[in-house]
């Protein structure tokens, strides 16, 4: 008897702590709302049938208490609701909140939540547009599923995940773009998405699930972020994808991830991806369908050995790369056309850290290499490329070619003359491999080479000349590379009466 007393008495305290800290409140307009006395909050229950226009209050009960909540029956099947407005106030909105309220058009969320809940407006049709508050990391299954008047939506900077069928069927939708902190799709997120044609990918995503792009028959195009690991099955089922790229990340290409694409031209395969190619995959595309493959390749080995037409798009390498005029600061190099290439990549090596550096990219088969110091040594190699749905792939590198700036001036700096000899003097170029030395016996020449010197030498004498007659000499650093004499300019001639 005692334990049946202790038991009710329990039950009633409970009850009365309830009551004390929970009432019923009553009614602001269209609305019911229940108010929590222990923290002066305030929860939306419950709005008449008959309402079509709600602005949900941020306070009620003259101001007594915040709304902070809106029950997930609260506004479930109004038909007759065309449009919400939610306060900064409320922080939850429970699952289902406006779902089926076929008529609603437009919902304003204010709303500081980190989640909308699943099922939110679920077959809500006639929904044109929402802005998803900052704030928002997710956003549950189903929440927007079958709102086909839904054209456009906006995300924040804080959305990290969609959940099952977020989207799906959601036929007016024709572009999303979904910002860098978003992290990962779910099974369906964008099914029957019949007017999708633009989808931008941030780089944190790593997998395609379960039938994500199904059916989005206007999708012509998709470039998929370079970490995806994976695409899984009916990702891409029924889609209107003409070319694909697969990242070269990726480990595994469920068969029917590709099923019923009739639209499809191309996939193009990297080189390191392994398990993507099925015959299964590709089945419904078009007759002149190609993967486009490297050499090589596992890709390239099962287009051969399964009779499937392909292209490769290694680049072949480049070849005769060769210096075709230097000045004191600058070497152009060309190099035979490869066909079929998007362009050229250059590398230099540079001497100090011992190192290829990229300098840079060009579309013709000629590059002028600048800002280098007079009489040194330039090396580069080069490499084509070709570009396919914003993804580079490159050919062997050619064969290293070296070749030197020119010299600067020479400039004679004094001359002397003794018994039928002549003799010069010139400044110090320093990095040259020598000097030659030209004389004629008319400044305008002709000239003649009669001496040839080490870059250490900086003077010479040229004996057995005639007394009386005037010699006119000139001299030209030189630079030596792989057996080619690259020169600098000639001095000034200088005259020299011999005695």
């Amino acid at each position: 008897m005692k334990t049946k007393i202790k038991i009710l008495l329990s039950l009633v305290f409970a009850f009365v702590i309830l009551i004390s800290t929970k009432v019923y409140a009553g009614t602001t307009g269209d609305l019911t709302y229940t108010i929590d006395t222990s923290n002066k909050t305030a929860e939306i229950t419950a709005c008449k049938a008959s309402a079509v226009n709600v602005t949900i209050p941020s306070k009620v009960e003259s101001g007594k208490y915040t709304v902070t909540s809106i029950n997930g029956n609260a506004f479930q099947q109004h038909t007759n609701l065309k449009s919400v407005i939610i306060p900064s106030t409320v922080t939850n909105i429970d699952g289902s909140a406006f779902y089926k309220c076929t008529n609603l058009t437009t919902l304003t969320i204010n709303a500081k939540i980190e989640e909308i809940p699943s099922y939110m407006c679920y077959e809500c049709g006639k929904l044109s547009s929402v802005t998803i508050p900052k704030g928002v990391v997710s956003i549950g299954t189903s929440a927007f599923e079958g709102c086909y008047s839904l054209k456009n939506v906006s995300f924040p900077n804080t959305l990290k995940s969609l959940g099952w069928h977020t989207f799906e069927g959601c036929t007016s939708l024709t572009e999303v773009s979904l910002p860098n902190s978003f992290e990962e799709l779910d099974w369906s997120t964008f099914a029957g998405c019949t007017k999708l044609s633009k989808v931008t990918l941030p780089n944190k995503i790593t997998s395609i699930p379960r039938n994500c792009f199904e059916n989005c028959t206007s999708l012509k195009s998709l470039i998929l972020p370079e970490k995806t690991e994976g695409i899984y099955e009916g990702a891409f089922a029924g889609s209107g994808l003409e070319n694909i790229t697969i990242p070269s990340k990726v480990d595994y290409v469920v068969s029917n991830a590709f099923e019923n694409c009739k639209n499809l031209n191309y996939v193009v395969i990297p080189k390191n991806v392994t398990n993507v190619v099925d015959g299964y995959n590709f089945k419904d595309a078009r007759s002149n369908f190609k993967l486009y493959v490297e050499d090589d390749s596992k890709a390239y080995e099962w287009a051969v050995n399964n009779n499937v037409n392909y292209k490769i798009i290694t680049p072949a390498k480049v070849k005769n790369v060769r210096a075709t005029s230097q000045t004191k600061n600058a070497i152009k190099y060309q190099w035979n056309a490869v066909s079929g290439v998007t362009g050229y990549k250059i590398y230099v090596y540079n001497y100090k850290t011992a190192k290829w550096e990229y300098y840079g990219k060009t579309t013709k088969t000629a590059m002028i290499i600048n800002n280098l110091t007079p009489a040194t040594i330039n090396k580069i190699k080069v490499r084509a490329y070709v570009n396919i749905d914003g993804v580079q792939y490159f050919g062997p590198y050619s064969a290293a070619v070296r070749s030197a700036t020119r010299a600067k001036l020479s400039k004679i700096t004094s001359t002397a003359t003794s018994s039928k000899s002549a003799s010069i003097k010139w400044k110090n170029l320093g990095s040259v491999t020598g000097y030659k030395i030209y004389m004629s016996t008319s400044e305008n020449g002709p000239y003649t080479k009669v001496a040839t010197v080490k870059s250490s030498i900086i003077k010479y004498t040229k004996t057995g000349l005639t007394s009386g007659k005037t010699y006119y000499f000139k001299v030209r650093a030189y630079k030596t590379v792989d057996g080619v004499q690259i020169f600098g300019p000639y001095s000034s001639p200088v005259a020299i009466k011999v005695k």
